[in-house]
């Protein structure tokens, strides 16, 4: 997905469940490296207000996924904020139509690693149960794709 999609929809704020719940679990946060904002590494940006590849690779990239910034865009993507979903699918079916008769590709990933999201406490501990989020998000979206 372009940038900017991403871009416009971290603007409107992020949170790794919600504004609240996110204020009252900060001390347990801070001490667990969870939801740590990509901002707080001290990562050097580019002219586009990215930051720099070689700065990103000092860490595992798997501690990026429990930052706010990841859970508010798993969320987006998957409740179609900003009809972020729409254009996804949109894309999905231009490439699948380009593709359609090319006997050299038998199939394509059209969603590489998701991750869960949640709006609190109490839809993490739901979507975190086997098959749930396969229930809940993942297979609509396939079924729309």
């Amino acid at each position: 997905m372009p940038n900017f999609y991403a871009k416009s929809i971290l603007e409107k704020g992020y949170h790794c469940f919600n504004e609240i719940e996110d204020t009252l679990l900060t001390p347990l946060f801070k001490l667990t490296g969870f939801c740590k904002s990509i901002k707080d590494y001290g990562y050097r940006y580019d002219s586009n207000g990215d930051p720099l590849i070689q700065d990103c690779q000092k860490n595992n990239f798997a501690f990026y996924y429990t930052s706010p910034e990841s859970f508010t865009l798993f969320r987006a993507f998957y409740w179609n904020h900003d009809r972020i979903q729409d254009k996804y699918v949109n894309y999905w079916g231009k490439v699948s139509s380009y593709f359609a008769n090319n006997s050299y590709v038998v199939g394509f990933d059209p969603f590489n690693e998701p991750m869960p999201s949640w709006h609190g406490v109490l839809d993490a501990l739901y979507e975190m149960w086997p098959g749930e989020m396969d229930d809940s998000e993942l297979a609509p979206l396939y079924t729309r794709i």
